[in-house]
């Protein structure tokens, strides 16, 4: 199965985001970050099984300022079967690309924007 990128939204851009911060807390990770208007932003993602920062994502998705859903995750099935979740479809693995600041990876619980 091959990965395809799906826009996401998340409910916050990550449009020119920087002072990228994460952490980690009773199963979800908080992301919090400055955005293009100099504005800080904070996005909660519930349910959070793995994640990982990358400061060159090494081409596996368009170097932009955009969220993606990856499609056919041969990471996401890794960490549902790691975990005992196999076959669970409340997971998702989402890739949030913060462009110059890098990529940041997570496989958390569906995100619905308010």
């Amino acid at each position: 199965m091959s990965e395809r990128f799906i826009e996401a939204n998340l409910g916050v851009h990550t449009a020119d985001g920087e002072r990228v911060e994460l952490a980690l807390a009773d199963g979800r990770l908080v992301v919090r970050f400055v955005d293009w208007q100099d504005e800080p932003r904070e996005l909660l993602l519930p349910g959070t099984l793995a994640f990982r920062w990358q400061d060159d994502d090494g081409g596996g998705a368009p170097r932009d300022d955009t969220t993606y859903e990856v499609a056919g995750s041969a990471w996401l099935e890794a960490q549902l079967d790691r975990s005992g979740l196999w076959g669970n479809d409340r997971y998702r693995h989402y890739k949030l690309c913060f462009n110059a600041a890098g990529t940041l990876d997570v496989i958390c619980q569906a995100v619905l924007p308010e």
